[in-house]
């Protein structure tokens, strides 16, 4: 990654994407907020301090105070920007791609009918265990449900391989439905942090 993200001075997990150019990266984090919170990006590119910072849209005036490798500003509402560190902001830079969300209206939660927790398939959340067959498995019970189902994954880190994404909600070949809370599947071993 080339950024690391914190709110109010909790982590946020970055996740990496090619762009349309498949040699250039975009970093993207998302989180959930509500009221004003203080957003701490640290440049991971090199060991250069930051310089310039952009955050688009304009018309948000967020004006980021610069210290060093970090960039830091403050939010009182949710916004999509996108931040350009020691880049102008062109259609070929590579940046931070940042949702803040308000909260999910009745998100789905432990103890509803229609949520699995994945630990209740032994799987270890301290990314210390490749865990691909019980994650795939847990994936094909909840969508063999009639309506299909919430698959939990509660804070921790998970260590997977190539995930089963014929099963994932809106795939045309899904029988029944299943929602993995975790933004994206992947195609290799891979850690994934869950806040």
């Amino acid at each position: 990654m080339s950024f690391k993200v914190s709110v109010d001075g909790q982590p946020v997990y970055v996740n990496r994407l090619p762009t349309f150019n498949q040699f250039r990266w975009m970093d993207y984090a998302s989180f959930s907020m509500t009221g004003k919170v203080h957003v701490t990006i640290t440049s991971l590119v090199n060991d250069r301090n930051v310089i310039t910072c952009y955050i688009r849209p304009l018309a948000y005036g967020i004006h980021p105070q610069i210290s060093g490798k970090t960039v830091s500003f403050d939010l009182d509402q949710p916004r999509y920007l996108l931040v350009f560190v020691n880049e102008e902001p062109t259609f070929q830079s590579m940046g931070l791609m940042l949702f803040a969300e308000p909260p999910e209206k009745n998100a789905p939660k432990l103890g509803d009918p229609n949520v699995v927790n994945i630990m209740d398939y032994k799987v270890d959340n301290t990314g210390k265990t490749l865990d691909t067959d019980k994650i795939n498995q847990a994936i094909r019970d909840v969508s063999a449900r009639p309506v299909g189902g919430v698959l939990f994954f509660p804070a921790g880190v998970y260590l997977t391989g190539s995930v089963d994404t014929r099963w994932i909600e809106g795939d045309d070949d899904a029988q029944g439905e299943i929602l993995v809370l975790h933004p994206g599947m992947i195609d290799r071993v891979q850690l994934y942090r869950f806040p």
